[in-house]
């Protein structure tokens, strides 16, 4: 998040299930995540 946040490309890695912040509320994982893209492993 902080690298992020500075500027850098920031590309994570999510298990097929998603990740768990997903479960909680969209809110959460956008504030988790941001300026972050995501792909999914398989």
């Amino acid at each position: 998040m902080m690298l992020a946040d500075l500027g850098a490309e920031v590309t994570k890695i999510e298990p097929p299930t998603g990740d768990l912040s997903r479960q909680v509320s969209d809110a959460y994982f956008a504030s988790l995540n941001r300026g972050k893209r995501s792909i999914c492993s398989i």
